[in-house]
């Protein structure tokens, strides 16, 4: 009872530091560190290195959680591992997965085991302690961040071959990374448990490998249950969680009974069989998409708890003991991956712009490498706390420098398609307009009635009819970049286009990514353009709408009328083309489309089909969906 009591009173308190780690945490990007760096701070304060809010026995109370967020981590990674999205860069891919992994590892390795004569607690390992160390660390300094990648790619509006490379790396590497840690994890404890490792124990390492796959496959069978369950989804995150805790529990069981009973530890990987389990979800059955949904949402409260029970475990006596040898392995995982792109490039035909940045793409650490080493931590307590705080503290750093570097690459290779800086605007209100005719003229002088300074540019040669000696109107031979991005427009509040789709797009894009205007005005000629120009955040007017067809929508169904035309707060519909190569043939029920976004219209040519989930899309057909205006935006991303 005493136990339970300290548990209970364990929980109520990390409750309250999570929470507050979770709000302190949001005042970091405005000093440009991430949130995660934050977490792991309070937890720091929070633990008993500084006030001793939570002690070092309190902290052993709650393993519990931390075992539940890596299956969730893991659950996490297997599920954005899907394969559709990868086949058009498998060459690229494939590349640079293999040359980071072998490079990282190696040079990694190599590293560590020089390194460990001067890490407190391991000094004096014999040279079988040494390798085990080298390899398991090698490995987690392989791993790289899948969740603050995606974040900086649907910040950014990042879209080409760069892009689509990085996740694909990103995501398969993880995976990777995993079974190979499965591996060396079990050859680490032969090693440390004394027995001798010989060619025979290497097939029953490999068949621990092979058992954690078929565990995997087992319990996605499980997950399909769980989806199945006609309950909130709050209750489905819940049970999830407990079948990730399971893992994690059944897998120390079998170890400590196979010791006993064999005196050989039997380690099946508890992070192998969350992702072979999320991967087969989400590539093979009906679920993918709610559970996709579900461990997104699930996600931010339990990585705040993870974290933060992570920055409770860290010692800053020792992390000052052991920040130059953080460093140092910092600074050689990033030579590797430098290394990596400028060997993996040139191989898989990249070019050298993008060779040159390539690697500051993959630096971030933090979920997959954070997991590892937490469960290397809990395995080996007779390693100390230096190993697990040295590498805790090079993923730090990681996560510091690795996504302004991954920011940096992106604009670099041209694939940043941000909104610019908004310019600070005079007291003065100004408008650009694109285009002479006669609304033009009248939109001019109506702005202009409310003390509106109003410029007017037309290729026009001759204004014959439309001379206004009232209006500044401006002649110029083409709408050009250099003519955007002057002193004419940088400082206006609103650019209205009333010419072709094709020119007012390029005016509306320069203008959004060179200074982030932000009044885009669109006078729509096609429908069929629309979704370009709602990426841009433009305000478009469609005089094709005919008045009386929309005054007897809102007779008959004002409801549906008000959500069609997004009058709904936080509600939008929106069409788009399907230009993404990865989606030809794609039925719908395989797409990845957030919870709270439908799919109501498919126009192939001039047909409109009847859709259902067994509807197979093809590049060049406008698909119109209705969903909150964040999901539409990043449905339209991915569809290209």
């Amino acid at each position: 009872m005493e136990t339970l009591g300290n548990i209970i009173l364990a929980c109520g308190a990390f409750a309250l530091v999570s929470v507050a780690s979770h709000y302190i945490s949001k005042l970091f990007p405005y000093i440009k560190l991430p949130q995660v760096t934050g977490i792991l701070i309070v937890g720091i304060l929070a633990g008993p290195s500084v006030f001793h809010l939570l002690e070092g026995g309190a902290v052993q109370h709650l393993t519990f959680v931390g075992e539940m967020a890596l299956s969730l981590i893991a659950f996490a990674a297997g599920a954005e591992l899907y394969l559709k999205d990868l086949k058009s860069r498998t060459r690229s891919i494939a590349w640079m997965t293999i040359v980071q992994l072998v490079m990282t590892f190696t040079l990694g390795s190599f590293t560590v085991f020089l390194l460990i004569p001067y890490i407190p607690g391991l000094e004096n390992l014999d040279n079988g302690w040494k390798f085990a160390v080298s390899v398991l660390c090698g490995t987690i300094m392989v791993a790289r961040s899948p969740v603050s990648l995606i974040a900086i790619i649907r910040e950014m509006r990042a879209r080409g071959p760069f892009t689509q490379t990085t996740l694909g790396v990103t995501m398969i590497k993880d995976v990777a990374i995993i079974v190979i840690f499965a591996i060396f994890f079990s050859i680490a404890k032969t090693i440390v448990k004394g027995i001798e490792f010989d060619a025979i124990l290497f097939p029953f390492v490999l068949g621990q490998v092979v058992a954690a796959v078929l565990l995997g496959i087992g319990i996605s069978q499980v997950i399909g249950l769980i989806m199945r369950i006609p309950v909130s989804r709050i209750w489905k995150a819940i049970f999830l969680l407990l079948v990730g805790y399971s893992i994690f529990f059944g897998t120390h069981w079998m170890e400590h009974w196979s010791e006993d009973r064999w005196d050989y530890p039997i380690h099946i990987e508890p992070l192998l069989v969350c992702i072979v389990a999320s991967f087969i979800v989400a590539n093979y059955t009906r679920f993918r998409k709610e559970f996709v949904d579900l461990v997104e949402e699930a996600g931010p409260p339990v990585f705040v708890a993870f974290f933060t029970w992570t920055g409770l475990g860290l010692d800053l006596a020792v992390l000052s003991n052991v920040w130059g040898i953080a460093l140092i392995l910092f600074g050689v995982r990033l030579l590797a991956l430098m290394i990596s792109s400028m060997v993996a490039g040139p191989l898989s035909g990249e070019p050298l712009k993008h060779n040159k940045v390539s690697w500051m793409a993959y630096v971030g650490q933090a979920g997959v490498s954070t997991g590892l080493t937490a469960e290397m931590q809990g395995e080996f307590t007779e390693w100390g706390i230096a190993l697990p705080t040295i590498l805790f503290s090079m993923i730090i750093f990681n996560q510091i420098v690795g996504p302004p570097m991954h920011r940096f690459s992106i604009s670099y290779v041209g694939e940043d398609h941000s909104r610019g800086k908004v310019t600070q605007t005079t007291e003065s209100r100004d408008a650009v307009i694109f285009g002479l005719e006669n609304q033009s003229l009248a939109l001019a002088r109506q702005l202009k009635r409310h003390n509106w300074n109003v410029k007017i540019f037309t290729r026009k040669k001759y204004l014959g009819e439309m001379e206004a000696p009232d209006l500044e109107i401006i002649q110029v031979p083409a709408f050009t970049r250099e003519l955007v991005i002057n002193e004419h427009t940088r400082e206006a509040d609103a650019i209205v286009t009333m010419i072709s789709d094709d020119d007012a797009y390029e005016i509306c894009e320069w203008a959004f990514e060179s200074f982030g205007t932000r009044d885009l005005i669109v006078r729509l000629n096609e429908h069929k353009n629309f979704e370009k120009f709602h990426q841009l955040k433009c305000r478009i007017v469609e005089p094709s709408t005919a008045l009386v067809s929309l005054l007897d929508h809102f007779v008959r169904s004002p409801h549906a009328a008000s959500l069609l035309l997004g009058l709904d707060e936080g509600q939008d519909t929106v069409e788009f083309e399907i230009r993404n190569p990865d989606l030809n043939g794609v039925a719908i029920r395989e797409l990845r489309l957030p919870g709270d976004v439908i799919i109501i219209s498919v126009v192939r040519g001039d047909q409109h089909l009847l859709t259902s989930g067994y509807t197979r899309l093809k590049q060049g057909d406008f698909v119109t969906v209705v969903g909150s205006e964040k999901s539409v935006t990043n449905v339209a991303l991915r569809f290209g």
